[in-house]
């Protein structure tokens, strides 16, 4: 049972909160809270996020911190290229288990890069998320009537469309155009 100070608190917010013109129907609510449509971080996995954590540690470790942000857009394939061998070095693992061995032991054979000993769908993970946003495919920041720029100044839905290429246009460029 609350304390009586409690109650009388409870009911000088409930009032200030009525006489600043908000509803009986918000007032009385027990919670709101509007964050429809943010993104829900905790739905992310802590483990497994923790994993590929560590993969960007062994990263910065061996390559140096952010070594992966001076890759060319135009380069941005040998992050594919690593998560096919990635996924690869997983489906053989997978294909291995057979024997029944159990999924959290950290000795199953393929699991595990042999250069980090960090599992290979950390890894995958990594070099996904360096590929988009090395090519800038998938925009840092949402906005409600479209998907905004980079800088987020507007969004893309209100600049006109290009018509003709920039010096540089190309298979290999950020604008996603196919090769010819």
């Amino acid at each position: 049972m609350p304390a009586p100070w409690f109650d009388g608190l409870q009911r000088k917010v409930r009032e200030d909160a009525l006489a600043c013109g908000h509803t009986r129907e918000i007032v009385d609510r027990a919670f709101v809270k509007h964050d429809d449509g943010k993104p829900r971080w905790t739905l992310l996995p802590v483990g497994p996020l923790e994993e590929v954590i560590r993969v960007l540690m062994h990263g910065a470790r061996v390559y140096g911190e952010d070594n992966w942000r001076k890759c060319p857009p135009g380069e941005a394939r040998r992050y594919l290229d690593a998560v096919f061998r990635h996924l690869a070095a997983l489906v053989q693992a997978e294909q291995m288990r057979s024997d029944g061995a159990p999924r959290r032991s950290r000795d199953v054979a393929g699991l595990f890069d042999a250069d980090s000993g960090l599992h290979h769908a950390a890894h995958a993970v990594c070099c996904l998320l360096f590929y988009m946003e090395v090519t800038g495919d998938v925009p840092s920041f949402r906005h409600p009537e479209g998907v905004t720029s980079r800088s987020g100044d507007e969004p893309e839905s209100s600049r006109p469309a290009e018509t003709t290429p920039r010096s540089g246009d190309g298979p290999s460029d950020r604008s996603g155009g196919a090769a010819p």
